[in-house]
């Protein structure tokens, strides 16, 4: 479990939008991925104040590449005012709170965290419903979530959640405010598209699904922000088989017209004329490294490393230099 370039991006531009204080949950210790000057560079490069450049290097995360990496903890005190907690069914990696997410969370734990990260659990727990309601019961009205997880082609995954899942989610319960992301890669970082299940197109007046017509590799990242309305009992019912359009179609509007500024991320790849992936047109392109050779604003750290071996291998740069050695 661990922090991938667009959930960490996210988690930067939330804070931008509004800081990140209080209470932290990590669902599982997280494996950041990022050295000391990799983490700088991505905060700095936002125009996000540093707050502590005393990193703590992570020796304990299971993921880690044990290259330097800086822990959870230490991520977020190098920009927030904040304490960095982790739930997990072990405590084989540090956690703080020991309970499996896949059976309900006690009373005491609910609507007590204001920010929580899910690095890629939901897609590895049995009930991914029961752990999505208890993510959801662990945050504190307007407290927000941010998750990735994979949404197909990934064997080791229990479930592959798809971005339908997460906004009908979000929809359902009514939340302030949500953003679900299609990420098409090989690994989180390529395509980056946008759902928004508003539509108001051609005569129709609605919740629109992503009904997604391609094959490539998918994570899904999410973001949330709880409201303070009443708590709801039930869940979601699928959009093919809804007898009303409430809370939903409300939902949506609210989502669409949201106050937050648009996510950026445009030093992934500028935005290309590549065909909508979603038959319903729900999904907008934010950005496409896919067709990037080289990258444009990232100047070091491991993002710059992986698009240029990336962008080498897709335009044979590897194989001819290989040809013009032995010739």
């Amino acid at each position: 479990m661990g922090f991938f370039s667009i959930a960490t991006e996210v988690i930067l531009q939330e804070h931008k939008f509004r800081p990140i204080t209080g209470r932290v949950l990590m669902i599982g210790r997280q494996n950041t991925g990022l050295t000391p000057p990799e983490a700088l560079h991505m905060i700095e490069r936002l125009g996000i104040e540093v707050r502590r450049r005393d990193f703590e290097i992570d020796t304990k995360a299971m993921h880690s590449t044990r290259r330097g990496e800086i822990t959870d903890r230490s991520f977020f005190a190098a920009f927030a005012d904040c304490r960095v907690e982790a739930i997990d069914v072990s405590a084989y990696e540090g956690a703080e709170i020991i309970h499996d997410l896949s059976t309900p969370v006690p009373d005491d734990l609910k609507d007590q965290f204001d920010f929580i990260f899910d690095g890629s659990t939901l897609d590895n727990v049995f009930n991914a419903a029961i752990a999505m309601q208890n993510i959801h019961d662990l945050l504190k009205p307007h407290g927000r979530c941010v998750m990735i997880n994979w949404s197909n082609s990934t064997p080791s995954a229990y479930s592959m959640l798809s971005p339908d899942w997460f906004m009908d989610f979000f929809a359902y319960h009514e939340y302030e405010d949500a953003r679900v992301l299609v990420v098409e890669a090989e690994h989180p970082g390529g395509r980056v598209w946008q759902y928004n299940p508003f539509k108001n197109k051609n005569g129709y007046y609605g919740y629109q699904r992503t009904e997604i017509i391609t094959e490539g590799r998918r994570a899904t990242v999410c973001f949330g922000e709880k409201s303070d309305r009443p708590p709801k009992s039930g869940y979601p019912v699928q959009n093919h088989y809804r007898s009303e359009k409430e809370p939903y179609l409300s939902s949506a509007i609210r989502f669409h017209n949201s106050r937050r500024p648009a996510y950026d991320f445009h030093w992934h790849g500028a935005k290309t004329d590549t065909p909508n992936i979603s038959a319903f047109e729900t999904l907008s392109l934010l950005a496409d490294s896919a067709r990037q050779s080289e990258p444009t604003e990232i100047k070091r750290g491991t993002d710059s490393l992986r698009y240029r071996i990336q962008s080498a291998i897709r335009e044979g740069r590897v194989i001819s230099g290989i040809k013009r050695r032995l010739t």
